[in-house]
């Protein structure tokens, strides 16, 4: 059975709720300001933290994939040697705005700094012009 969007949304709500509750119960480990490093915080097999990673499994099962445009590239395809940034034109960062592509999975995907990036969108007029390009 497929679920409306309103109706995903409310059960993804509940499952968030759920979590916001159990969050409080949280045992020393997995506590969120006590010290511990995030690995073992995430590995915890207290029973709230083993509840909480069973929730966001469900949470996740909820999330819909988001459909992308198959003429973006996405970054794991992009060869850092033949596909420099200096090749990004306007017209893929539209499009890869259009596709819900942050800044930083580009910038990630590139593997160059967000300033560079800045400084690009800056030149290009593009800091204004992201929405109009998505259209």
């Amino acid at each position: 059975m497929v679920k409306c969007k309103r109706q995903l949304r409310k059960d993804r709500l509940v499952i968030l709720a759920e979590i916001d509750r159990l969050d409080k119960f949280r045992c020393i480990v997995c506590e969120p300001a006590n010290g511990y490093p995030d690995s073992e915080k995430s590995h915890c097999m207290c029973q709230v933290a083993i509840k909480i990673r069973e929730l966001g499994k469900q949470l996740y099962k909820l999330t819909s994939e988001r459909k992308l445009d198959e003429s973006i590239p996405t970054m794991p395809e992009i060869d850092k040697k033949q596909d420099s940034f200096e090749d990004l034109t306007v017209k893929l960062y539209g499009k890869m705005k259009a596709a819900n592509m942050s800044d930083r999975a580009i910038v990630k995907g590139y593997g160059i700094g967000s300033r560079r990036l800045v400084e690009r969108k800056k030149f290009h007029g593009l800091s204004a012009k992201t929405k109009e390009l998505a259209r």
